[in-house]
């Protein structure tokens, strides 16, 4: 049976509207916010019809995981995430038993609606939330304009946990004017709360944000490259001597007696090349379908596509009945190419299907362990290096290499220091 995974996206609230986690879950009644309660009530029922005109593929798939993202705090009540999740599986093939459901959120969900909030998710079906700390330093966190204490996180972890749910934590690092020592406190504050995940990401930041204006005008120092990189060793050394391991580039897991338990299965599905659908403004979707070549051979590619962003006008079109994909693409060999070099690079696995002069010149940089192939820290930092590498050399392979391996009768040779297409 075919298996898909879906990702809900739903825009966050950037409007002072009375209506998100941060504020007790409650909808505002200023006028000025009319047409953005409109949006709210309306929103769940703007993805139900998404999910309506996508039935046609979604009736012939099985669902492995969903995930609600796109930022926090979200527009979607809980009640309305579980609306989705059952309609999900009412037009698709079913919601595989046990599949991972994953609710991203953020901690400052107080004045007594969270338990309500959690508790409701629960009874849905959601199974994993996502909880966007960030970091555990107020001084951090005012830099990020973000709001919640050391407690919220505490409390919603707590309050998660009772109800069974697994729990991710997110941390950034390299906000300007966060010390070494700061950011080492946040990690281990969260190995404290005893989180099944953690992902750590370095801080990026988009033209036009606020913090990237302060740094451009100079108000704030931008962290350089060398200290991003400490960082992230400090992170990777605390967390591998407290019980948990990497298994991507910036994503650790909980060790437990089942191997894998606690890795994220819907970001696995992107990282090993899976299909997804997407739905919501700006969701990405990612299907394999049968294509002709010239020859008339049947082939199968990938087709990539694209959800326009702009919220409202992506309600309309869907209110109108109209197409929603901005964009589409089908990757040719080369982008495939290194986008299979990408996905291998940043997991924790063997580097496999490349030749064994291509291993040695990884091994020799230091970029991969020579005991079993995996990148080492340091090819985790310069993953883009890893990606080039194999890359540049799998293209020269295959324009010196037109001869057939006799040993695995391939075209590439495999590995294989005795091969005599070495």
């Amino acid at each position: 049976m075919r298996e898909v995974a879906v990702y809900v996206h739903v825009p966050f609230c950037e409007f002072k509207c009375g209506y998100c986690d941060f504020c007790a879950l409650q909808i505002g009644t200023s006028k000025s916010n009319e047409k953005l309660n409109t949006l709210v009530d309306e929103f769940k029922w703007t993805l139900r019809a998404e999910l309506l005109g996508r039935a046609e593929i979604l009736r012939t798939c099985q669902v492995s995981s969903v995930f609600f993202g796109g930022g926090t705090p979200t527009i979607l009540k809980a009640e309305d995430i579980c609306f989705i999740i059952q309609e999900i599986n009412n037009f698709s093939r079913g919601i595989l038993e046990g599949a991972e459901i994953t609710v991203e959120t953020n901690p400052g969900i107080r004045f007594g609606q969270r338990q309500k909030y959690l508790s409701t998710l629960h009874s849905g079906g959601v199974n994993r939330l996502s909880v966007g700390v960030q970091s555990f330093d107020a001084q951090v966190l005012r830099t990020l304009e973000r709001t919640q204490e050391v407690q919220d996180v505490q409390g919603i972890v707590q309050e998660a946990k009772q109800l069974g749910l697994k729990i991710n934590l997110d941390l950034i690092y390299g906000t300007p004017a966060e010390t070494l020592e700061s950011w080492e406190n946040s990690v281990k504050s969260a190995v404290k709360l005893d989180a099944d995940h953690l992902s750590l990401y370095a801080l990026t930041l988009e033209d036009g944000v606020r913090l990237a204006k302060q740094i451009k005008r100079g108000k704030l120092v931008q962290v350089d490259e060398d200290f991003q990189a400490l960082k992230y060793e400090r992170a990777d050394e605390i967390l591998q001597n407290s019980g948990y391991d990497w298994y991507e580039v910036s994503n650790w897991e909980k060790l437990s007696d089942k191997p894998g338990e606690n890795r994220s299965t819907h970001n696995l599905n992107y990282w090993l090349n899976g299909e997804y659908i997407g739905i919501g403004p700006s969701a990405h979707s990612s299907l394999r379908v049968d294509s002709t070549t010239r020859s008339q051979n049947a082939l199968t590619v990938s087709k990539r596509f694209w959800n326009i962003s702009a919220v409202y006008e992506y309600v309309q079109l869907v209110r109108d009945g109209k197409l929603l994909v901005e964009a589409e693409e089908v990757l040719n060999e080369r982008e495939k190419l290194y986008e299979s070099a990408l996905l291998r690079a940043r997991l924790n696995a063997p580097i496999t299907n490349c030749t064994y002069k291509t291993l040695e010149k990884l091994i020799a940089a230091e970029l991969v362990n020579p005991e079993d192939f995996r990148p080492t820290v340091k090819g985790r930092l310069l993953n883009d290096e890893i990606v080039r590498i194999l890359v540049e050399d799998e293209l020269q392979n295959r324009t010196n290499s037109a001869r057939s391996c006799p040993k695995y009768n391939t075209s590439q040779c495999l590995s294989c220091p005795q091969c005599v297409m070495e």
